[in-house]
């Protein structure tokens, strides 16, 4: 009777693919479970020089790890960035063997985080980031991962899309670069390390737009709103 999908971009897929009528459609972002990724202040102790890029996930093809792994490689030469991959899945072999092969010193290897570790996790970050793939889903849709770290009052870096675009503005909610490009998420790291004032600003902006529009609350009332008009037109 309803079909509910995260973005017009799938829906528009759907239709393409399949013939279904967009009128079938209801939208409900993903969102965030903002009861587990809230903020939470990060430990202080040693090694805070470190400016520590994270990303967390389930290393599919979508998500375009390698590509994290040629922009730490990109900055080698600056020990003071060093990123932070957590998760486990079908990429992860062929990142750790780039890690190898290039020899890499600034990239560690966490492993599979619980999700009530996660937080933690997250919070010791100075930057969380997305998505760099180039598969259909990857562009059809906002990964949880980016809805988790503004909730968390992080600032994001993730690659260009339409669904990201209709949905977030560059250098306002998060910092966006080219996708499948190693060179430009380099620089993005390199351009938010330079400038605490904007990560904070976007951190904050991020954090105000998640906490407006894609909560628990929020989209449950989406939600709820869909299933009862249709309940209300029902013969």
């Amino acid at each position: 009777n309803l079909l509910i999908i995260d973005t017009a971009q799938y829906v528009q897929w759907f239709e393409e693919t399949y013939g279904l009528s967009p009128d079938r459609f209801r939208l409900v972002p993903t969102g965030a479970d903002d009861r587990a990724f809230h903020q939470v202040k990060a430990i202080e102790g040693k090694g805070n020089s470190t400016f520590k890029i994270l990303y967390y996930g389930t290393f599919i093809p979508n998500h375009g790890v390698e590509h994290i792994i040629e922009a730490a490689r990109i900055l080698h030469d600056q020990p003071s960035i060093q990123f932070k991959l957590a998760g486990d899945g079908p990429t992860k072999s062929d990142a750790v063997a780039l890690v190898e092969k290039y020899d890499l010193e600034n990239v560690t290897f966490l492993g599979w985080v619980n999700k009530e570790d996660l937080p933690r996790i997250v919070a010791e970050a100075d930057i969380c980031l997305g998505v760099f793939g180039t598969t259909p889903q990857s562009m059809m849709t906002v990964q949880n991962k980016i809805y988790e770290g503004l909730a968390m009052r992080k600032p994001i870096i993730t690659s260009k899309s339409e669904a990201i675009q209709r949905t977030f503005r560059h250098k306002k909610h998060l910092y966006l670069c080219e996708r499948a490009n190693p060179q430009s998420l380099a620089s993005a790291v390199q351009a938010l390390q330079n400038a605490p004032e904007e990560r904070e600003r976007l951190a904050e902006r991020g954090h105000r737009l998640f906490t407006e529009r894609f909560n628990l609350q929020r989209n449950g009332a989406r939600f709820a709103s869909h299933l009862t008009k249709l309940v209300k037109e029902q013969p």
